[in-house]
């Protein structure tokens, strides 16, 4: 496929379903980090032992489900989705519990560009959304945001991060466009 056809090219979504494309959702996230002028990859067997079900104690607990994003043959995004079983049955005081996450910005965007429809997914989002405006705290603030790391952390009404805030807009401007609910 020539380079101006595979731009064009219809992106495609495949789960990772072996060994071989754990590796290669590992080395999809290294090229991209790869870009940035600083970089420091973490030891590749580790980032690797991090999405196999066999070493990594989270999968004991969790949903997991790794897809590589396709234009064509070239490989252009990655994404994780999971859910983490033993967060959800923690009560919202302890700091975890049921959350937003940004999957709240992917149905609305989905549903918003004709790539989802039906009423599961708009409950999804409605849900979402109602519980990312429960996050925000009388003066403004966004709570309720995962701290940066490998590793879930504790978090409260006065944990926030930028990435956060980011989702929060990003979400935000799609219900804009689509308030009807």
């Amino acid at each position: 496929m020539t380079d101006v056809a595979n731009r064009k090219a219809e992106i495609e979504i495949a789960p990772v379903t072996d060994k071989r494309g754990r590796a290669a959702f590992v080395d999809l996230g290294r090229a991209f980090s790869d870009r940035l002028e600083n970089f420091v990859p973490q030891i590749r067997s580790e980032q690797i032992e991090l999405v196999d079900p066999a070493k990594n104690p989270f999968f004991g607990h969790a949903r997991v489900q790794l897809f590589i994003a396709k234009r064509g043959d070239t490989p252009v995004g990655r994404i994780s989705a999971h859910i983490d079983e033993l967060a959800l049955a923690m009560p919202p005081e302890q700091g975890f519990g049921p959350g937003t996450g940004f999957f709240g910005f992917g149905f609305a965007w989905g549903l918003n560009n004709g790539v989802l429809e039906g009423d599961k997914y708009t409950a999804a989002r409605d849900k979402a959304w109602d519980a990312m405006r429960r996050a925000v705290t009388p003066d403004g603030k966004l709570g309720w945001v995962q701290q940066i790391g490998k590793d879930p952390q504790k978090t409260d009404s006065e944990s926030s991060q930028l990435y956060g805030v980011g989702g929060m807009l990003l979400f935000s401007s799609e219900m804009l466009e689509n308030p009807a609910r």
